[in-house]
């Protein structure tokens, strides 16, 4: 069995830089395809954005723990997480995290259960979650490594067996969701997902990330969608507070928009909404405590000019 001394948090540590170097080089390919839940261009910043706060996090501390290292991923992303596929991506880690607190020595066995454990706190953040997203690309990639994990494969053979499940899920992504099938892409935060687990291979193998290909270009697919009409503006923002949970504050900010996605971490929870109003939805958090790292995005606005931006170049 591998031992906290063979998978250390350096190793860890490597895995998140390659990640992050992959979602760098692919993030405009992402954007591209991101045609879900709305389709305004900027999964692919936005995961890398959140990724790279990780980065951060981890440059800040030198821990050869791999869970201390753990608790910093999860600190970092959940502070810098960006956008729907971000905040998601933070309760990954944050899962993630927490199980992995529950073992001395991290094997197989404990980093699947720790995948697993993961992929149902990012279920947990998703008001309604839905199949053939970055959702289900981590489920079931997940679920495969624990298997994989349960019928003694070692570590690279559990890492191996959980990326061809992320990969062959992620290929099914348009027949779950029909906006993906009807602009004829994959999910991107899925796809994402996948590159993430890319760069965790190629760390731990020791390859050179460089010698991965280039995504196939595709040209600016997003469109308009039934989505795209409902909301106006993706509104992020951290509800400072001891007492609100998730659970209260998916009630009550479930009535005022779509795409809503709360994750907690100690006394704060973080916030991603559509919404018509901004300015009602932060009236209706201030009164359950302070707001901070607010940011609000006008999605038509920004549609128009990412298509721009694609046409010109």
């Amino acid at each position: 069995m591998a031992t906290l001394q063979l998978f250390s948090g350096k190793l860890l540590n490597n895995m998140m830089q390659a990640s992050a170097n992959l979602l760098k080089k692919y993030r405009r390919h992402l954007n591209a395809i991101n045609v879900f839940p709305v389709a305004d261009g900027d999964t692919g910043a936005n995961m890398y954005l959140t990724v790279e706060a990780i980065i951060e996090e981890l440059e800040n501390n030198n821990s050869s723990s791999a869970k201390e290292t753990a608790q910093l991923i999860a600190r970092g992303s959940f502070m810098g997480a960006t956008g729907n596929s971000g905040v998601i991506l933070s309760q990954f880690f944050g899962g993630f995290s927490s199980s992995l607190n529950n073992f001395e020595d991290i094997g197989p066995n404990e980093f699947s259960q720790a995948f697993v454990d993961g992929a149902a706190k990012a279920y947990e953040a998703v008001l309604n979650p839905q199949e053939g997203t970055i959702l289900t690309v981590i489920r079931k990639s997940a679920e495969a490594a624990n298997l994989a994990a349960k019928n003694g494969s070692s570590f690279i053979e559990m890492l191996d067996t959980s990326f061809d499940a992320a990969q062959g899920t992620l290929e099914k992504t348009p027949e779950l969701l029909p906006v993906l099938k009807k602009a004829g892409v994959v999910d991107a935060g899925g796809q994402g997902f996948v590159y993430i687990m890319e760069g965790w291979i190629k760390a731990y193998k020791n390859e050179d990330i460089d010698d991965v290909g280039e995504a196939v270009e595709v040209e600016a697919i997003v469109q308009d969608t039934e989505e795209d009409d409902e909301f106006q503006f993706c509104t992020e923002f951290i509800i400072e507070s001891v007492d609100v949970t998730a659970e209260f504050a998916r009630e009550f900010l479930g009535k005022m928009g779509g795409s809503l996605v709360v994750a907690k971490n100690d006394d704060m929870i973080r916030v991603h909404i559509h919404t018509n109003d901004p300015k009602a939805v932060i009236k209706q958090c201030k009164q359950h405590g302070a707001i901070s790292r607010l940011k609000i995005d006008d999605m038509t606005k920004q549609h128009r000019e990412f298509l721009f931006v694609e046409e010109a170049s």
